[in-house]
């Protein structure tokens, strides 16, 4: 089993990285949302060069935020830095579309971006159409230590519906899913990533499967009251309710377990409507819950969002979801940089090292 830590871009992120690869994290993963984080390139930059072994890239970025071709040169240029530790992820666009008031991209405009890159990382030429009309593109220069295209970079593609599934299946090196998955929920996104394998004449078994998710080691004694417990989950459960508060019509709409804190939310924060709701409602996004949000979160909220246990129960947590067909386990960690590198080595400390 392999595990991956997401986490917010930043430039400063370079020491928490090497941490987390010494306490045996295998993959870097930096949000790429550019109205909440630091540019992602620049950051995966920084954070390569503190490195040595931790394979990183986008978790996720998307086709809006820039042309095929300069997400390709970025990535090939990433490969110069560290050869063989570049990874794409790329999903349709959340809170990068969002906080500017526009819709995440369509999947068909997600397959042939992913189609350009592939091309372009191989250093192959390839068609490529803008609304001035469609060209055969190629990376001429390539040689003399700009780029580097001789170590394969893989593509994983967010999954979160049947289409996205199906397109990971079809043309991804792999899939990443959300969550908790369960035997059911796994069953039906290996038919829909072999559906997809199908289309290209390819063995869906082949793909990676990567779970992004929250999980949290409890020490002897410790409880769901835990300050630290809060300080690690609250930032990363407190988006739901900004989430139900902006697009469910009414409270009849958002999950009995929300309810109250959205309810809460509104009445603080009135009407949440147009465009522009999204930029006052994602401040401090899987980083800092606000002062006002941050008592709104239960704890069944954390119980439920995130797999929570001691060392044992997480490792047996891990064991099935790896039976089920997972490759590596993500974890998203904020809290700031310091409680990232702490949470990082008491997870590999408790699990990675056991495993």
């Amino acid at each position: 089993m392999q595990f991956g830590i997401f986490v917010p871009a930043r430039v400063d992120m370079g020491p928490t990285m090497r941490r987390a690869e010494r306490a045996g994290f295998t993959h870097g993963w930096l949000y790429d949302s550019q109205m909440l984080f630091a540019d992602v390139y620049s950051s995966l930059t920084v954070c390569l060069q503190h490195t040595d072994r931790l394979v990183m890239g986008p978790g996720v970025t998307n086709p809006a935020s820039r042309i095929a071709p300069l997400t390709a040169s970025c990535l090939a240029t990433l490969n110069q830095v560290a050869p063989g530790r570049v990874v794409l992820g790329i999903g349709t666009g959340n809170t990068t579309r969002r906080t500017m008031g526009f819709p995440p991209t369509r999947v068909d405009a997600m397959a042939e971006y992913i189609r350009v890159c592939q091309a372009l990382l191989r250093d192959d030429r390839t068609r490529y159409r803008e609304i001035e009309g469609e060209h055969e593109i190629g990376m001429i220069g390539g040689g003399d230590g700009f780029m580097r295209f001789d170590a394969h970079i893989p593509i994983i593609v967010s999954a979160f519906g049947p289409r996205t599934l199906t397109l990971a299946g079809e043309i991804g090196d792999g899939v990443m899913i959300g969550g908790q998955p369960t035997e059911q929920s796994m069953a039906e996104t290996k038919q829909h990533l072999r559906t997809g394998a199908a289309r290209s004449g390819r063995d869906a078994g082949d793909l990676e499967i990567v779970l992004y998710t929250s999980m949290y080691v409890l020490e002897p004694g410790e409880d769901l009251g835990s300050q630290r417990l809060r300080d690690t989950l609250v930032p990363l459960t407190a988006p739901a309710i900004a989430r139900y508060a902006t697009r469910a019509a009414s409270l009849d709409d958002v999950p009995e377990l929300f309810r109250d804190a959205v309810a809460a939310y509104r009445e603080r924060h009135g009407e949440l409507r147009g465009a522009s709701r999204y930029l006052d409602t994602h401040d401090g996004y899987l980083w800092s819950a606000p002062g006002d949000v941050e008592p709104l979160v239960t704890a069944e909220m954390l119980r439920r969002s995130a797999v929570i246990g001691t060392a044992d129960q997480i490792l047996a947590r891990v064991r099935e979801w790896e039976a089920l067909g997972v490759t590596q386990v993500g974890l998203r960690a904020g809290g700031g940089v310091d409680h990232v590198a702490e949470f990082s080595e008491r997870f590999g400390d408790a699990v990675i090292t056991r495993y």
